[in-house]
């Protein structure tokens, strides 16, 4: 016998990672309770939805448990958070700058380097012995792309600014400090 699939169940017990078998009922209760919250939606719609709020619940929940009923519970919480959150992440409403250094757009090319064919970059690096010209303008040679550019904070109008951030292997990184994008330039 072939059932329909409920993809809104599989949704919901995919991103909360509850076992079907023990927890079908608690799976039922808090699908019910987000299908009253969204009415008219289709399933594979609410499916979709289910994953992008369970990622939402993530981000601003932290540590928090993601259950069922935890999802059901800030439905719309997470979802109001999201655009919250977001309103207060942009600079688009930045003032603009006048600088001669960066010519405004504050931050200035800090370091060239060559960049070594990779299988992340074969799609843009040509073969040894010919020549290509990349979608950003690098040109590739022998088998490297001519330079990476390196961005830093303008030293002038935005010395402040803190570009430390982690990689992905967990590592941090701290961009260079003002006297070293200066001393780069002038060089």
């Amino acid at each position: 016998m072939n059932r329909k699939p409920d993809l809104s169940f599989e949704a919901l017990a995919e991103a909360t990672s509850t076992d079907w078998n023990v927890g079908r009922g608690k799976l039922n209760e808090a699908l019910s309770g987000i299908r009253s919250q969204m009415p008219g939606i289709d399933d594979a719609e609410l499916a979709t939805e289910i994953l992008y709020r369970a990622k939402l619940y993530r981000r601003f929940m932290g540590q928090a448990i993601l259950t069922p009923q935890a999802l059901n519970m800030h439905w719309k919480r997470v979802l109001e958070e999201n655009e919250r959150t977001q309103a207060q992440a942009t600079n688009q409403q930045a003032a603009p700058v006048h600088c001669t250094t960066c010519a405004g757009v504050r931050f200035v090319v800090y370091s060239r380097r060559r960049m070594p064919r990779t299988e992340l970059t074969n799609t843009v690096a040509p073969t040894a012995g010919t020549e290509f010209i990349s979608p950003t303008g690098g040109k590739a040679v022998d088998g490297y792309l001519d330079f990476i550019e390196e961005y830093a904070p303008c030293p002038e109008c935005h010395a402040e600014l803190d570009t430390a951030h982690r990689r992905a292997d967990g590592s941090m990184f701290r961009g260079p400090d003002a006297a070293q994008v200066r001393e780069r330039l002038s060089a």
